[in-house]
């Protein structure tokens, strides 16, 4: 996890797209420790513990978009991204990811991507994110999970959700399909 050329974290470079970010992990007879440089413009770490065949997201700050550095402490998830840039030539595209606890590895999201993840295996999993903006829960938005072409591995019918997550509307009704001129 060390920084780029200029001296701050990948997750704060403007542009780009998701990416993992290859960590330390040590393990010992005593257990493991996992360093996680705090990222240069970091204002807030959060972090959250979810049983398996949870699913969180998808989700994201309108007037304040974050970047994040995300990850998984214990357990295993698996993590989609939707790039939500009008401007954008990835606009609508889905990037996967899966992250587990025990290798020091992160992903790096840039500001203007929808996040979410799911819970896999039979372990709860405890997920670490750094955020380069604070929460706002007035200016959280999102779409329904399912409305993208991801690889979700929890059926719709098990899955556990948050009612709000379960009520978000689809992307294509967050983000419709800009109508050709004539």
């Amino acid at each position: 996890m060390n920084g780029s050329d200029n001296g701050t974290h990948p997750f704060c470079e403007r542009g780009g797209v998701p990416r993992l970010v290859p960590g330390k992990f040590f393990p010992d007879a005593r257990g493991s420790f996992t360093p996680f440089p705090l990222p240069a413009g970091c204002v807030q770490a959060n972090v959250s513990v979810s049983a398996p065949g949870v699913v969180r997201g998808m989700h994201w700050q309108e007037r304040h978009p974050q970047a994040k550095l995300v990850a998984c402490v214990s357990g295993e998830i698996h993590d989609v991204c939707v790039d939500i840039r009008r401007d954008s030539p990835d606009f609508g595209r889905v990037f996967e990811f899966s992250l587990r606890g025990g290798t020091g590895a992160s992903l790096a999201i840039p500001r203007g991507f929808a996040h979410g993840f799911e819970v896999v295996g039979d372990a709860p999993a405890t997920v670490l994110y750094f955020i380069d903006e604070p929460w706002h829960p007035d200016d959280e938005r999102g779409f329904l999970w399912t409305s993208v072409a991801a690889s979700w591995r929890v059926s719709p019918s098990v899955a556990v959700l948050s009612e709000k997550d379960r009520g978000f509307p689809a992307f294509r009704d967050v983000f419709p399909a800009p109508v050709a001129a004539r």
